[in-house]
């Protein structure tokens, strides 16, 4: 029980309750007010002549009121009272009813020798408004950063020991079921870069930087991409201490670049290279050929009555006569040998390692022998055949241009033969035949 000064400190007592930053309330043993500082009068917004007197249970919170009278009940209790002896956080009742949060501790002590209660309370609602506007700000920032698919990430250099995902994170909820260890670098390369780009940056110190990675989750199927900004703390040392930054989810901006990059040189239908890799694909096989001493071939392939089908079908159907096309030519492809489709009904072969003209009179005689056969496409059974052109390098032409243009002078000529069948070029082929013609 703390003692308050007799008469001769009886001064520097009222000088004390009148510096006091805290509010300072008194009882006696009967709970009434005998002493009321002016940091109380602030707080309350009431004068201290109006407060003596009057019970202690009027600055006490409402729902603390019954707590306290079972303390002052029981003196044996000092110290370890439900409310005596306790430091509370409460919402107090200024004079003119208006509620503010305030921290409250109330002690036992002894006046002029008779039990007696010190009420000491400190306003923290300016504390509580801080701590308000600081979690609205929080919301709102967490609304932010899960709209724009942003979390944060804490890692301790010094502890080790790793904040890791924010895993308040709605955005980083939404793949880790709370649970981040469910996900791993999903390749060596991927690993290797960003271990050692995380370990110059600490070693650097300040710097900071992006990079990509895949996430792949437990379940090896799934993968996430993440692009993630790191910024290395320094300590009062200059120590690196923390590694904080910013993720987001790319894989739909990821999934979209990959998607546009297939679509800029694959077919989409048949999946296979479009005419944008044509070129390059002929220009490297002459250069192979130039130094190997070999022939290249290009075999103009060209469905015979193909828009029959779509007129009479259906477009859908013609959509799939045409992807077993592409499969059963696939079929017939070396892996150095190159297909793709040129569009329409006309697709395009470059044999490499050709060692003579027969050869690839060869692969294009079995072609029109395979795409004869029977197609189940649905409820149907299709047949059509095929007119192949062919043209060899460096034979009938040097350059990409000429050889292509040889070898569709050579399948026109086959056209005007009758279809179903391959031509080889030769230079006595009407040079009037053609798509021009």
């Amino acid at each position: 029980m703390t003692r308050i000064p007799g008469s001769q400190g009886f001064d520097l007592a009222k000088g004390l309750l009148g510096a006091a930053l805290d509010g300072i309330a008194i009882a006696d043993c009967n709970g009434r007010i005998r002493e009321f500082n002016p940091a109380a009068e602030g707080i309350f917004g009431c004068k201290r002549a109006d407060m003596l007197g009057k019970r202690l249970e009027a600055i006490i919170p409402p729902a603390m009121r019954k707590a306290f009278r079972q303390d002052m009940a029981h003196p044996q209790c000092a110290g370890k009272g439900m409310f005596v002896g306790r430091r509370v956080k409460a919402t107090g009742v200024r004079a003119n009813g208006s509620e503010f949060g305030m921290e409250l501790a109330i002690t036992r002590v002894s006046l002029r020798g008779r039990s007696a209660f010190m009420a000491v309370l400190r306003d923290i609602s300016e504390g509580k408004q801080v701590e308000a506007m600081c979690a609205a700000g929080s919301e709102r920032l967490d609304a932010v950063m899960t709209e724009a698919g942003v979390a944060s990430w804490d890692y301790d250099l010094l502890t080790g020991c790793p904040s890791g995902l924010e895993q308040s994170s709605p955005m980083v909820a939404k793949y880790t079921n709370g649970d981040a260890s469910e996900w791993s670098l999903t390749n060596p390369k991927d690993r290797h870069e960003a271990v050692a780009r995380f370990k110059s940056a600490v070693a650097a110190g300040g710097a900071g930087y992006y990079t990509e990675y895949r996430l792949l989750h437990k379940d090896g199927v799934t993968v996430r991409w993440l692009e993630v900004s790191t910024t290395i703390l320094r300590d009062e040392t200059g120590r690196s201490a923390r590694a904080v930054g910013l993720l987001r989810d790319i894989t739909e901006r990821k999934d979209f670049e990959a998607r546009t990059l297939f679509l800029a040189h694959r077919d989409e239908l048949t999946g296979l290279p479009n005419r944008t890799l044509v070129a390059e694909h002929i220009g490297q096989a002459m250069a192979q050929a130039d130094r190997s001493g070999d022939h290249v071939a290009l075999l103009f392939v060209d469905l015979d009555r193909f828009k029959t089908v779509n007129d009479s079908l259906g477009h859908e159907v013609g959509d799939q006569l045409l992807r077993q096309v592409a499969a059963r030519l696939d079929h017939r492809l070396r892996k150095s040998d190159f297909l793709a489709r040129l569009g329409g009904d006309e697709f395009i072969m470059v044999l490499r390692g050709v060692k003579k003209p027969a050869d690839a009179a060869r692969v294009a005689r079995k072609i029109v022998a395979s795409l004869a056969r029977p197609y189940p496409v649905g409820i149907h059974t299709l047949r059509i055949s095929c007119s192949i052109g062919v043209s060899i390098y460096p034979d009938d032409g040097g350059d990409t241009q000429t050889l292509m243009s040889n070898a569709d002078r050579a399948m026109y000529h086959v056209k005007d033969r009758g279809p179903g069948h391959y031509q080889l070029f030769s230079r006595e082929m009407d040079t009037r035949v053609g798509r021009g013609r």
